[in-house]
């Protein structure tokens, strides 16, 4: 299987991070500039790693909403015919 990865830096606050990512150069952009927008937001007293982690967890949080609004639109879109498949039945990435 080929390799698609490729090294990609972040910088958040003070601190630089390399990563490697397979995402196409603008999908990670995107990503860079909402976590930059994000960690922003938050106050910049606290220390670094506090902030990513608040910031992890706001993502999470949302993250969950999103989910739980995805759940309720495919119930009621399966509860027009067809059943809805349990979530044990979806596609990985789907629940």
């Amino acid at each position: 299987m080929e390799d698609n990865t490729r090294e990609a830096r972040v910088t958040l606050g003070t601190k630089t991070y390399l990563l490697r990512t397979a995402l196409k150069p603008e999908q990670f952009d995107e990503i860079v500039e909402f976590s930059r927008k994000l960690f922003a937001s938050l106050d910049p007293k606290v220390d670094q790693e506090r902030r990513l982690v608040l910031g992890w967890m706001y993502m999470a949080y949302k993250l969950k909403q999103i989910e739980g609004k995805l759940d309720l639109l495919l119930s009621k879109y399966y509860s027009v015919g067809d059943n809805a498949p349990e979530k044990s039945e979806r596609k990985e990435g789907a629940e």
